[in-house]
């Protein structure tokens, strides 16, 4: 991402786009639950009365799928804006992303304190004994 979609993101930072994402999603579940509830009552009616039955016959079906179709959108939008949003906190170093180590506490590292940080691994290798001793 260029710099510019970062900012543009970054502005989005108090946005709950997680929480969005999920009520969306439990209206969509529902919304399909209603919708299918709805056909088998109803094609078990028309059945019985021998008539035929659409998922458009009445208003209100169709106003649950209208309110399925776009509760589907706002899912995925929230989703998609969510995984960006986060990916632009991280590139921009946010501290709520990131665990901080202190290196000269034995402790939270590997229990080893190194003097030169920026050692090369082949060096560090043979000096362990490992494949090149």
């Amino acid at each position: 991402m260029d710099n510019k979609a970062n900012k543009a993101l970054l502005k989005t930072k108090k946005v709950p786009f997680g929480i969005i994402c999920g009520v969306s999603g439990i209206i969509v579940f529902f919304t399909t639950v209603g919708l299918v509830l709805a056909y088998v009552v109803l094609s078990g009616i028309a059945e019985q009365t021998n008539k035929t039955i659409s998922f458009f016959e009445n208003w209100w079906q169709v106003l649950l799928f209208v309110i399925l179709i776009i509760a589907a959108l706002t899912t995925i939008a929230a989703f998609v804006m969510f995984i960006l949003k986060r990916a632009a906190l991280i590139a921009e170093g946010d501290e709520k992303y990131f665990e901080y180590i202190e290196e000269s506490d034995p402790a939270q590292t590997d229990g080893e304190i190194h003097s030169e940080p920026n050692e090369p691994a082949a060096e560090l290798e043979t000096e362990k004994g490992g494949i090149n001793a």
